[in-house]
């Protein structure tokens, strides 16, 4: 945070640069959260979070009547699902320093900061901690350079922080000091202690005598070497600046931070001018992060100041509400962004620390829920990347064993929805983003499967104009709900035809026949005519061996579908006995078995009785629509009852 209560708003990002292998068999209690090329892993499966900003714990808890506050901050964080957080690991000089003059400490400050990390510890929060301040709050290196003058050494601004042998060695110093700390507390070394997450260098490195980020470059490679040759175990970061791509690319970078303040950037502009230079920058940092550094990306400090014209709590909710938005759109595109981290949480009665973005989750409940629900958002994505990520896909296919459903060999029960109506909206990129809203709602309510359309014939947005003639746009808009089924975890059952005008269905293809001249009675022909019968099966066969133009696979290859599914609520109003529809369904549903036995198949049946069980017809309700609930399912190639209604 750029000189702390001066900025209005600022906005930061981190990357990682991974160190470790993979700990998928590591107990969980001595787990380090480390790198598997552009993604955190914690326990050996991916790791995103929210989390938060609290520069001020330390010097907080040096006064034990006060450590209070620590707790109750770790306590309303962890309840509201946030799981990392960043402070300060340094206050150099002045009242209650930790470094009180080069290698000479308080060890009661020091002890605060044991107590920090043993409640982190206690409440399931992951540290990273940072070494000093660009700037002169709590020290920084304009009081590095203060003690070499009192030394008298000849220096000649704060810039020589970075190239001044004797300050680097003061530096250096200090991190040697924190690294090795013996916790009074846990009684674990810091350096061996997986509730800290990462170091981080420095806080918003900057440097006005080397403007091309020379200076500042060697320093980090300096530093970072420095830090590993102390400790293997835990990330190292680093500060992201404008000439930042050298140095993010530092084999032993793992972590860096971008600030933006709009005091500077952004004055006199309006709040959808912020929103979209915070969207943009959001944007070119998360490309950066995947084509370039190819590391993980942490926003790592955005917020609202209560001292800018015409605060509002709502105005504060709408943007991090925003920014929160952007961060699982990328996040969930299985990109390199990883979380953020909102400045900053306080606890109650902490007035003197004010500086206008502090958050008492206790006190601002609109704002809580805001910060809660992007936990659990982010925590369900971590979960779905996860089993994507562990399961071969070979062995993704959901089967049947006797009369259960089975996943990699367990029994596999669920509750899902329908939505029939998503290939027809994704089929316009501008409404798309409303197939992944209802995506992303579901699966953070724990929906599993999703009953939809592969079907749309004739009509607007047809996807079968006519006979064997698809409209490639609408195809596109089948393959993106796939895609999004994919990235949130959810299953799709795909039905081919409707058996109603919605849609096209078989008047559609009865019309169709007609159009070309060939003698049609009625749409029961549908089950029985060969020239339907073809349309339909050709229309099957475009279906199920279509390439995905987003996810480079075969539908019939995807477990991402879960089954086909025949019709939906077939009817023949000219046989009611179902002999008609049983022969219609057994040979469909053996043409589809032709084409892939990987998938599933089912009918699409409302669950009307016939005449297998005459005694069954009474529950019926008072009519007959010509298909029989017991023999229709009974076929072989029929894997599993699908009762409507």
């Amino acid at each position: 945070m750029a000189s702390i209560g001066t900025t209005s708003l600022v906005f930061g990002v981190l990357f990682f640069f991974a160190i470790g292998a993979c700990e998928a068999r590591v107990p969980r209690e001595v787990a380090f959260v480390r790198t598997r090329g552009s993604h955190f892993v914690l326990h050996g499966s991916p790791f995103l979070f929210n989390g938060f900003n609290a520069y001020w714990m330390m010097n907080v808890a040096s006064d034990p009547n006060e450590r209070h506050k620590v707790s109750d901050v770790f306590r309303e964080a962890s309840a509201s699902g946030l799981t990392i957080c960043r402070t300060w690991a340094f206050s150099d000089g002045g009242d209650r320093a930790l470094q009180i003059s080069p290698g000479t400490y308080d060890e009661r400050v020091f002890q605060g900061l044991d107590f920090v990390i043993s409640e982190a510890k206690k409440y399931g929060i992951r540290l990273i901690l940072s070494f000093v301040n660009n700037y002169n709050d709590f020290g920084g290196r304009p009081q590095y350079a203060q003690w070499a003058r009192s030394a008298g050494l000849q220096v000649n601004s704060d810039d020589d922080f970075y190239t001044h042998m004797v300050l680097k060695d003061y530096y250096k110093n200090h991190i040697k000091r924190i690294v090795t700390r013996l916790n009074t507390i846990t009684r674990i070394a810091y350096k061996d202690d997986p509730t800290i997450m990462a170091w981080e260098l420095i806080n918003e490195p900057r440097c006005q005598i080397d403007y091309s980020g020379r200076t500042v470059n060697g320093w980090v490679q300096e530093m970072a070497s420095f830090v590993k040759s102390l400790d293997r175990k835990h990330l190292t970061p680093c500060l992201k600046g404008s000439k930042s791509i050298p140095v993010t690319k530092l084999e032993q970078i793992s972590l860096v931070t971008t600030l933006l303040e709009r005091s500077i950037s952004l004055t006199g502009k309006s709040e959808e001018e912020q929103m979209g230079f915070m969207e943009r920058w959001m944007s070119n940092h998360w490309d950066d992060s995947r084509t370039i550094l190819k590391k993980p990306l942490v926003i790592a400090e955005f917020g609202k100041s209560s001292k800018d014209p015409g605060f509002s709590i709502n105005e504060r909710d709408l943007y991090i509400g925003n920014v929160y938005r952007d961060i699982y759109k990328f996040a969930r595109t299985g990109g390199t962004m990883s979380g953020s981290l909102v400045w900053q949480l306080m606890a109650q009665g902490m007035d003197s620390y004010y500086d206008g973005y502090q958050i008492v989750l206790s006190q601002n409940l609109s704002t809580a829920g805001i910060i809660s629900r992007q936990s659990h958002d982010m925590n369900a994505l971590s979960h779905i990347i996860t089993c994507e990520a562990r399961v071969p896909r070979e062995l993704a296919f959901v089967r049947t064993r006797g009369s259960h459903f089975v996943l990699h060999g367990s029994p596999f029960l669920f509750n899902g929805f329908n939505a029939y109506w998503m290939m027809k909206v994704a089929s316009d990129p501008n409404e798309r983003y409303k197939v992944s809203d209802v995506f992303r709602e579901a699966s953070a309510a724990g929906l599993t499967v999703c009953r939809t359309w592969a079907f749309s014939d004739g009509g607007d947005r047809a996807l079968q104009i006519s006979p064997g003639t698809y409209d490639e746009r609408v195809f596109q808009g089948l393959d993106f709900v796939i895609s999004e089924a994919k990235k949130y975890g959810i299953r799709l059952i795909l039905s081919f035809v409707n058996n109603y005008n919605d849609f096209g269905g078989r008047p559609q293809y009865a019309q169709w026949a007609k159009n070309a001249g060939v003698q049609v009675n009625g749409d029961d022909d549908f089950y029985t005519h060969p020239v339907l019968k073809d349309y339909y099966k050709n229309h099957i066969k475009r279906v199920v061996t279509r390439f995905n133009t987003i996810t480079r696979f075969v539908y019939k290859d995807d477990p991402t579908i879960m089954a086909w599914e025949l019709m939906n609520e077939p009817r023949c109003q000219v046989d009611y006995s179902g002999r008609t529809i049983n022969g219609w369904v057994q040979e469909m549903a053996s043409f589809v078995k032709s084409l892939d036995r990987k998938h599933l198949v089912e009918v699409g049946m409302e669950g009307f009785y016939g005449d297998t069980m005459p005694e069954r017809k009474q529950v019926n309700p008072g009519y007959q629509v010509g298909t029989d609930f017991i023999s229709n399912n009974l076929i072989r190639e029929i894997d599993f009852v699908n009762r409507e209604k």
